[in-house]
């Protein structure tokens, strides 16, 4: 990592987080500052002078410097076997002749901005079918809330129809094929869809009792 200023340091920060790893070396012009973020994070650090060094051993490189001149260049990555090379500066710090290179692999500024668009792009994209899962979870749910009002009325039903079924003066079907508690759930399933697609509570609570009586089901 080249450079430890607000950008380097916070994409240093944001490597240990979301990665995990320490073996990452800092360098920087002011190599005071290098130390201390490198002893804050756990990491290494080494001197400008041993830039060199460190990018032809390194299989990753991160440059975030403000130079107004390249700092990487090709005699540093010439015959150094492959490297992927992230370039966060403004202006680029990749020489030109070493971006020509064929063991380098280069992404810049202008690239990561592409990329995040083209993510952006995709996820704006989906918009239209978050919106519709919600939409559907919410007429779900509604559909569950509406249903919760009638739960009173139902249990008034249930109650009512084990009164009746357990009274001397009722006489079920004899050729009924469903035991009480059968029956009994049978009525309230049909009123409980009725009130659901008719919304009309009270006509269904004297129905109800009524279906009960005449036939079980």
């Amino acid at each position: 990592m080249l450079g430890t200023g607000k950008i380097g340091r916070n994409t240093c920060k944001n490597i240990v987080d979301y990665l995990g790893t320490k073996k990452i070396t800092l360098i920087n012009r002011t190599e005071e500052k290098a130390k201390l973020l490198a002893i804050e994070l756990g990491l290494q650090s080494a001197p400008l002078e041993q830039l060199a060094q460190h990018i032809r051993s390194a299989d990753i490189i991160i440059t975030a410097t403000n130079s107004t001149e390249p700092v990487i260049l090709e005699q540093y990555l010439n015959g150094a076997g492959k490297k992927l090379i992230i370039d966060l500066s403004v202006p680029f710090n990749i020489e030109a002749a070493a971006q020509q290179l064929p063991n380098i692999e280069l992404v810049n500024v202008d690239e990561l901005s592409k990329m995040k668009d083209e993510t952006l792009s995709k996820r704006i994209a989906e918009v239209p079918k978050a919106k519709a899962i919600i939409a559907e979870h919410i007429s779900e749910f509604m559909e569950w809330y509406k249903m919760r009002e009638n739960v009173p009325v139902l249990k008034a039903v249930k109650s009512k129809l084990k009164e009746i079924n357990t009274s001397p003066l009722f006489f079920p079907p004899s050729n009924n094929q469903f035991s009480p508690d059968e029956k009994i759930q049978r009525v309230l399933n049909g009123m409980a869809s009725k009130m659901r697609e008719q919304n009309q509570k009270g006509c269904y609570y004297i129905e109800a009792i009524n279906e009960f009586i005449a036939t079980g089901s």
